[in-house]
């Protein structure tokens, strides 16, 4: 009885509704764009992005400008830096994330180090404070994620094309750099945006885990992307109420209810194929 009431009194909370709000406009984003990073086969490159995010935050917090302008600035130069390589270099593209991921996660170490006096804390933006969030974070995820959304809608095809047969889509007339470049830039937003709110350690799996959970029982792509989106918004509104009941980080409990549906998922289909 005392968990129903502290879910009727959750939903009461202004601070809870904006918690609810930006993570089901997050997750549904993530979730569609995680289908198409695991098909390229690309799961770590929102690694390396966020990690660069990182690094943001910190040249942010060590200069004293806004700490969501240093992101996005970092995010984007990540997604540079990660294109010229994949053009310019024979490393493979595993090789070129981890690559750009650990560059990223030891200049923003340096960079911490040499900070004195008070300073936020950086291990929010690790682990995110989405309960923290205010209405202004809200409306401006909102309107980033619906923009991410819109162009990636308006090219969806056209990345299933450049993913499933390349040679074909180039005999189509889709220039395929380009359609990369766009589908970096978006995630490149997309992640600048998500770490603020999940952290840089987590946004990964909101990424990637509901993707690969849907992937377990879709029999067709249409299939994955509904069923992928249903995970990622259903996880993120139940760990967001396991973690206010308990009173426990947010985001680490997202993640975890999403992992725990991917371990239930491969249980039950092999249980339904004996």
């Amino acid at each position: 009885m005392s968990i129903i009431l502290k879910l009727v009194e959750a939903i009461q909370l202004a601070f809870f509704v904006r918690a609810l709000v930006a993570g089901c406009v997050l997750a549904v984003t993530c979730s569609l764009m995680g289908n198409f990073v695991i098909l390229r086969r690309e799961a770590n490159s929102s690694h390396a992005i966020a990690e660069m995010a990182l690094l943001g935050v910190a040249i942010s917090m060590l200069i004293s400008i806004p700490i969501h302008i240093g992101v996005l600035v970092a995010c984007i130069f990540a997604v540079v830096v990660i294109l010229y390589f994949q053009s310019r270099s024979s490393l493979t593209s595993d090789s070129i994330m981890e690559l750009v991921a650990q560059v990223a996660l030891a200049a923003a170490v340096l960079v911490l180090s040499q900070m004195h006096g008070y300073r936020s804390d950086p291990s929010v933006f690790l682990f995110g404070h989405i309960l923290g969030i205010t209405l202004e974070d809200v409306i401006i995820t909102t309107f980033i994620c619906l923009s991410v959304f819109v162009v990636f809608l308006r090219f969806k095809n056209t990345f299933m094309q450049a993913i499933f047969n390349e040679d074909l889509a180039i005999s189509l007339g889709v220039n395929t750099k380009i359609m990369n470049v766009i589908f970096m830039m978006l995630l490149g937003l997309l992640i600048a945006q998500g770490v603020q709110l999940v952290g840089v350690l987590l946004l990964s799996s909101f990424l990637i885990i509901p993707s690969n959970t849907a992937k377990i029982f879709a029999t067709s792509f249409r299939q994955m992307l509904a069923y992928s989106v249903f995970l990622g918004v259903f996880t993120t509104i139940i760990g967001l109420f396991i973690s206010y009941i308990f009173d426990a980080p947010s985001g680490a409990v997202i993640i975890l209810v999403m992992g725990s549906g991917l371990l239930l998922a491969q249980v039950l289909k092999r249980f339904l194929k004996h």
